[in-house]
């Protein structure tokens, strides 16, 4: 089985690729995947050092407003229509799926011109402008939440994770982090590329909470582009093996949500799939400045779900994070309840049911 992702922007396009590249991996010893991104796209790392080949095409989103942008970003579309068109005839595959993100335009359309089975999967509570215009093109749209849209090739899947989330104890993931059991642990993200807000709030949740309380550890992962500056603030909150600390990026989530007790997080869907995967309750603090709103409604369904709770961006403060992280980790059978209702929120595993459907169409 040859198959070809292609997607960028954000890390949350690459993951789910990912994923579906380790189902597919384990199917199929002899398979070949590869991955078109975007050119320089800092997510691009991801695959790399997954081990995959990845191919980069210079292309860019279009502006609401005309302007010279735009017209540079046509340009860059018809040159990446060819590259792409060329990536398809070299890969040959039996499958092409994107993931989301501009990237996605022209390999989907190269593919669908070649007859090539396309698949198109939207991990968002709602449609990208790229999945939009892309949907009714390819044979299939792969929907991460169970949403009503004007597609008639659209089916639920969920998001696809990957098996390392949920297949690790608490006691293995504190003990590999030298963190004893009797102690409570907070993990908070603001995404791949961090959120400023929520930096703010955080740090001053170590500093007015955690450090007051010798039972909790908190670990946060700032996004690279803040990490220099809030090393050179809070350099004791950098060390690397305080109970408090932050970080520029958490490598290795899939342990640092089996050893948590409570996430606080960004809304991004598959920050969502994964947390729930791993039976991690979650504080929700959905990012205002995103596309349709769709990171509060990523949260709602999680929330409706008994996951987690949601704390809006307007309402957050270093005083209400505080309020909120206390009064759940205070309440242990609430704690243990959210776990549970996570866990069955992610009940089916989306990536086995997407390679599947990718047997049934390419014979």
């Amino acid at each position: 089985m040859r198959v070809l992702f292609c997607g960028g922007g954000t890390a949350g396009h690459i993951t789910p690729a990912l994923a579906i590249a380790e189902e597919i991996g384990k199917r199929y010893h002899d398979s070949y995947v590869a991955f078109v991104g975007r050119l320089g796209g800092n997510e691009n790392t991801m695959i790399t050092a997954a081990g995959y080949k990845l191919y980069e095409i210079n292309v860019r989103g279009f502006s609401r407003s005309f302007g010279t942008d735009n017209l540079k970003a046509v340009k860059l579309y018809f040159v990446a229509k060819r590259k792409a068109k060329t990536i398809v005839n070299e890969f040959k595959p039996d499958a092409v799926i994107g993931t989301g993100g501009y990237v996605c335009a022209p390999v989907i359309s190269a593919a669908v011109k070649s007859g090539i089975f396309t698949l198109i999967h939207e991990s968002n509570a709602t449609l990208g402008l790229t999945t939009k215009i892309l949907a009714g093109k390819c044979d299939h749209l792969l929907l991460g939440t169970d949403i009503k849209t004007r597609f008639k090739n659209a089916q639920f899947v969920g998001n696809p994770t990957s098996d390392k989330f949920g297949s690790i104890s608490k006691a293995t993931a504190r003990r590999t982090l030298e963190i004893p059991l009797n102690k409570k642990m907070i993990v908070s993200v603001g995404g791949s590329i961090g959120a400023g807000k929520l930096n703010d709030a955080a740090i001053e949740l170590m500093r007015s909470f955690v450090e007051k309380n010798d039972g909790v550890y908190h670990v946060h992962s700032a996004g690279k582009r803040y990490f220099d500056e809030l090393k050179s603030r809070f350099p004791e909150l950098c060390r690397e093996n305080a109970e408090v600390k932050i970080l520029p990026f958490i490598d290795n989530m899939p342990l640092y949500l089996a050893a948590a007790d409570l996430l606080v997080c960004r809304c991004g869907a598959m920050t969502l799939a994964e947390a729930a995967r791993s039976g991690c309750p979650t504080v929700m603090i959905p990012s205002p400045n995103v596309t349709a709103d769709h990171q509060m409604k990523n949260a709602i369904g999680y929330r409706d779900a008994g996951t987690g709770v949601i704390l809006t961006e307007a309402a957050l403060t270093a005083q209400s994070l505080k309020n909120t992280v206390r009064t759940l980790l205070s309440d242990r059978a609430a704690m243990e309840k959210m776990s549970q209702r996570a866990k069955g929120f992610y009940a089916e595993d989306p990536k086995k049911r997407i390679v599947d459907l990718i047997e049934a169409n390419i014979g």
